[in-house]
């Protein structure tokens, strides 16, 4: 049963969700004690509950959702839809008019679209770490939903062929994160080849403007600039690209933050 471990303020773009409130602030509530326990997690949700502190929901939790008003309060780590913490976050979270967003693994899709949590998420974010991750959300396309992916892969040979088994709309956003270094030069030929399907990916954490930005699908426009998870510039109004007034399917934040954040609060 994954546990609630750590709760930061943070800015959204180094989560990193890839369009959905760019340029806001999150309040994370990371999760801890992942079913997976891979080695390398960028949320570090594979490490155990004797290492760590144990948070539960209480007072102090609810009070700080009250008193942070962030732009979006983001269930992170190891499927945190499992958890009462959980639950309890987003209805009260809800309940103030704050959006919610929930990471999940692909894997687990189907069963956490049919959990309690779910019915509480305005965005949905999909984590795909292996194949079998990219299977269920076929099953989701063309639905009424906000959908965004965290792509995890090893290197760029191995982001193409996960991002290869993908079966989503062409304009789904797309974050992903390599686990080893490579070259710049690499990386950009990733994203080149892989923009050519699906316009909206980019490395977010990166610190080249060029993989870690957005551009309009449609007139080529920078509509998201940002650096190292830091956004620089957005140019989207009420769910539009600000030069040609393309409809792109995200979320918007109440305010834009263009310096990085990282305050734990728990």
């Amino acid at each position: 049963m994954p546990v609630l471990a750590t709760v930061l303020l943070t800015n959204v773009d180094s989560i990193p969700i890839p369009l959905s409130f760019c340029g806001g602030l999150a309040l994370v509530f990371n999760f801890i004690e992942c079913p997976l326990a891979c080695n390398d997690c960028p949320w570090n949700a594979n490490v155990s509950s004797r290492e760590a502190k144990v948070i539960g929901w209480d007072s102090k939790i609810r009070s700080l959702i009250e008193r942070a008003r962030p732009d979006v309060i983001v269930l992170l780590g190891g499927e945190p839809y499992e958890s009462p913490s959980a639950l309890s976050i987003a209805t009260h979270s809800k309940s103030l008019g704050i959006p919610v967003a929930l990471k999940v693994l692909g894997r687990y899709l189907t069963k956490v679209m049919q959990s309690n949590v779910a019915k509480y998420c305005d965005l949905i974010l999909v984590e795909v770490v292996d194949s079998c991750d990219a299977q269920p959300l076929s099953l989701y396309r063309g639905r009424d939903m906000t959908m965004e992916i965290v792509l995890i892969a090893k290197n760029c040979e191995d982001a193409k062929l996960k991002v290869a088994a993908l079966r989503v709309e062409s304009l789904t956003p797309i974050a992903i994160i390599l686990l080893d270094e490579e070259p710049l030069a690499n990386q950009l030929r990733l994203l080149d080849s892989l923009r050519r399907t699906y316009p909206l990916t980019c490395m977010p954490l990166s610190p080249s403007t060029e993989l870690a930005s957005l551009t309009c699908p449609s007139c080529g426009a920078y509509i998201v600039l940002r650096s190292s998870g830091v956004l620089m510039k957005k140019r989207i109004q009420k769910g539009r690209c600000e030069f040609c007034s393309f409809p792109l399917r995200a979320l918007d934040s109440r305010r834009v933050t263009k310096v990085p954040i990282a305050e734990p609060l728990m």
